[in-house]
């Protein structure tokens, strides 16, 4: 995450339930509070942060270890992460057991953003594909593309190596 803790600390450390914010102050506070522990639970979820498994690393033996280095690896980046979630989690005064809980509940949820109904395209294919190219090709001719300036400049390119090789080849062709 972008902010560090020391930041998240002195973020913590103003009281927003004093008498000296409004009402829309305090309610943003927990809304923004709200929205990170919603991010952390998001995260503890992709990670699988509830894991038994990253209770005890010491279980490991080492014979293990040298056998999968990589799963080793994540399981320690893992570990460190759980360790930074608890830390967030304190912060938010979010109790650890209740963190578990929200995030067990939140594997079991599904979430669909859109539904998505797959359908054969109607008709022929080719003719659309023959009608776009048409299309282009009338636009281009008008000039209506932005691809008509960058074949003016790449012509004035082309006509100027042109002629320097020309220039190239006459010089030659005088030893």
């Amino acid at each position: 995450m972008a902010i560090t803790l020391q930041e998240r600390q002195s973020s913590k450390s103003s009281n927003a339930h004093t008498k000296g914010y409004s009402r829309t102050q305090r309610n943003a506070t927990n809304d923004d509070r709200g929205v990170q522990y919603r991010q952390l639970v998001s995260r503890a979820v992709t990670q699988r942060l509830h894991s038994p498994s990253l209770d005890d690393l010491t279980k490991t033996d080492v014979a293990n270890k040298l056998a999968h280095p990589l799963k080793t690896w994540e399981t320690q980046e893992r570990s460190i992460a759980r360790d930074k979630a608890r830390i967030e989690a304190k912060m938010l005064d979010i109790p650890w057991r209740k963190f578990i809980r929200d995030v067990e509940s939140a594997t079991l949820e599904v979430h669909v953003l859109t539904p998505t109904r797959y359908e054969a395209p109607c008709g022929d294919r080719i003719k659309n594909q023959e009608a776009s190219t048409r299309n282009e090709g009338v636009l281009y001719k008008f000039g209506a593309l932005k691809d008509m300036d960058e074949d003016k400049e790449w012509k004035k390119k082309d006509a100027a190596i042109y002629n320097v090789l020309k220039a190239f080849q006459g010089g030659r062709c005088r030893d």
